[in-house]
């Protein structure tokens, strides 16, 4: 069995074990990334760029869906017991997890959000700034209280029906009616990044996977920049077995990994676990650690959402275009 030391290791690279890793590594610790997935290339790996009625035939004999997109594809899903009704859950088992396949969507939450936390919105809002400085984040500044304006790149004008809405917005505030429109702000670069990802070019696939590899990942934004240290590790395609603990269980000392070719073990001084909210509860209660609790796993929240379709009437004789623009634009 191979065995390696290292300060830390982080388990998983998602949004959380991303960042993690980058962070660590910066500070000139030696860190492990252990990703049960592969490396998925943009514009290749997922590329719904491509003439869909050219690969339908293909696609469809594969039990794949028409339009190609990174969750669709390589999803694992019905992992877990489902509970409720549209339980689905599912893991990205990739570099960069779950952060290929979000939205991009960047709210900041507000001093009414943090009024039961133990921490004010005035401590974390530095810590904001400083995450849209390294995410990219374009959006207005809407001066709204509750959902206050960040350090955004310029924003993406709105399309002909969100202009639409906003004239609506604004005519139900002259009747009294309490309500915001926000042009969306999102961690995809409007203008040149240094050194980084490419501009945006509103093609509306950022759920899919971005093509050009311009929204922000962990894949292609922190855990490029930890490589670079010379600090940092990847263990691609590694799945964790087992937490490994000192022999009365005082503290933690590495973890046991499986690839398709062997078994080995990573030492370490302390362990990240980062693999999504559900991975990372199953992990400590099949390893029997930090659980005396007994909330480990339980009072789960999935994320949501709602939509909301209208018709704008005005619209029904102009010509057919293509608007520019990322998906869902315009929350209110």
């Amino acid at each position: 069995m191979a065995t390696q030391a290292f300060d830390v290791c982080v388990v998983g690279s998602g949004p959380g074990g991303g960042i993690s890793a980058y962070v660590l590594a910066s500070a000139g610790l030696k860190v492990a990334l252990v990703e049960a997935g592969r490396r998925l290339r943009a514009g290749v790996d997922y590329n719904a760029h491509i003439n869909v009625f050219e690969e339908l035939d293909r696609r469809l004999t594969a039990g794949l869906a028409p339009v190609p997109s990174v969750w669709r594809d390589y999803a694992e899903k019905d992992h877990f017991v489902p509970v409720g009704d549209r339980p689905n859950h599912g893991q990205l088992r990739a570099l960069g997890g779950r952060s290929i396949c979000w939205a991009g969507h960047s709210l900041r939450f507000g001093p009414l959000d943090f009024k039961r936390w133990p921490i004010s919105y005035e401590e974390v809002a530095p810590y904001y700034s400083k995450a849209e400085r390294f995410m990219s984040v374009h959006g207005s500044k809407d001066g709204l209280s509750n959902i206050p304006d960040g350090e955004f790149m310029r924003p993406v004008q709105m399309r002909c029906p969100e202009r639409i809405l906003s004239r609506g917005v604004r005519k139900l505030n002259q009747k009294g009616r309490a309500m915001a429109l926000i042009n969306q702000r999102k961690a995809i670069p409007t203008e040149s990044v240094r050194g980084g990802r490419p501009v945006c070019h509103y093609c509306g696939h950022c759920m899919k996977g971005c093509e050009i590899d311009s929204k922000y990942t962990s894949a292609n934004t922190p855990i490029p920049k930890a490589l670079k240290t010379g600090n940092l590790t990847l263990f691609l395609e590694s799945t964790v077995t087992r937490i490994l603990t000192e022999k009365d269980r005082s503290r933690v000392t590495g973890i046991e990994y499986h690839t398709a070719n062997q078994t080995g073990e990573i030492r370490c001084r302390a362990l990240v676990l980062s693999c999504s909210t559900i991975e990372t509860a199953r992990m400590l209660l099949h390893n029997n650690l930090a659980i005396s609790s007994g909330q480990v796993g339980r009072n789960l929240n999935t994320h949501f959402g709602t939509t909301v379709v209208g018709v704008f009437p005005e619209l029904r004789k102009r010509d057919i275009t293509n608007d520019a623009g990322p998906t869902t634009t315009i929350p209110c």
